[in-house]
């Protein structure tokens, strides 16, 4: 049996207080040594030499292997404070934040990226600096997160780094429909989606994608919604994208569970927790209100014959889950929208 509603632990911890936002750090000066290697560009040896101990950054949204079994970047971490490598410890700090985040540990993230913060303000990276204002702002309420984001984005173009400029427009984008600000949400995803397909990143572009799907189910366009969330779960449907593609099942399952498709909802939904559990990632904040929102309702009304199907996908594989979603011979009837 799955997790019933209303006792979804995953979603207690977004009512966790966020940290006090930090400070802008000051300009570099022309002429000043950040200005040959420095403030924007220098950020490539902190990451190198992070890598290397690392042993792998971890992807943004796609942290799925919790480091709580994984000792690598707590070590790491250690290892660059007994060498003084300031900016490799900054970097290891934003690493952490992002995976803590993910975790659900959004008081220790905040922690962690307001560490990183410090450092960067104290190296006058700027680069740096941008990177952990995304990382604070993936741990923070939407309300403070968005213009975290804003700043974050701006700085990385500053720094002439267009991808990681786009992905925090991205962010950004995902938490504006988390905040239910969906045509502002549009808007920004929308640009991602495109910029994203300019600079060829799977990521970026399989994340437009699925959080546009999720935005248009919760403004209640059902076709649109569907074709956006098929189009990224096919996009990221290799075995380094379970993530995004537990995401997309689950917005599928909503989109079923709105047309009152009792066993396609819970075949999909049961599919997609089963995934979350596998790679240990808790439910986000969107994800939560398409199960409350959407899902629970169906589930409460047909118990006997949603757990029945529940199961069933819960035992998919992962290739099976993926294929069921995009099966196209079972279409969903989206000629109606939401109420």
């Amino acid at each position: 049996m799955g997790t019933r509603c209303g006792r979804n632990r995953d979603c207690t911890w977004l009512r966790q207080q966020p940290r006090p936002l930090l400070g802008f750090p000051r300009p570099a000066k022309r002429g000043s040594p950040l200005d040959e290697g420095g403030a924007c560009t220098r950020r490539r040896r902190s990451r190198e030499t992070s890598k290397g101990a690392l042993g792998r950054r971890l992807p943004r949204r796609g942290a799925w292997r919790s480091c709580r079994v994984d000792p690598l970047p707590e070590r790491a971490l250690s290892q660059f404070r007994v060498l003084g490598d300031i900016r490799a410890v900054a970097n290891a700090l934003v690493e952490l934040a992002y995976t803590r985040s993910w975790h659900g540990d959004l008081a220790e993230a905040r922690a962690l990226a307001g560490q990183g913060l410090e450092l960067a303000r104290a190296e006058d990276d700027r680069w740096r600096f941008a990177d952990a204002l995304a990382a604070l702002a993936v741990a923070s309420p939407p309300e403070q997160a968005i213009p975290l984001l804003e700043q974050s984005e701006a700085i990385f173009r500053e720094c002439g780094d267009e991808m990681f400029a786009v992905r925090a427009q991205g962010n950004s984008g995902w938490l504006s429909a988390q905040a239910g600000d969906y045509e502002g949400a549009r808007t920004k995803l929308e640009k991602t989606l495109v910029r994203g397909r300019q600079l060829g990143d799977v990521i970026i572009v399989g994340n437009g994608l699925i959080n546009l799907g999720l935005t248009e189910l919760l403004a209640g366009q059902l076709e649109p919604a569907t074709a956006y969330l098929r189009d990224g779960l096919e996009l990221a449907r290799g075995p380094r994208l379970q993530l995004q593609s537990a995401e997309a099942l689950g917005g599928l399952a909503g989109v079923a569970a709105s047309l009152r498709e009792v066993g396609e909802a819970a075949r999909l939904k049961g599919a997609a927790q089963a995934i979350y559990e596998k790679i240990d990632a808790p439910l986000t904040p969107i994800d939560c209100r398409i199960e409350e929102r959407l899902i629970c309702p169906v589930r409460v009304a047909h118990e006997q014959a949603f757990e029945a199907a529940y199961a069933e996908g819960r035992a998919m594989s992962y290739d099976d889950a993926v294929a069921y979603g995009l099966d196209e011979g079972r279409s969903f009837s989206t000629s109606h929208k939401m109420t």
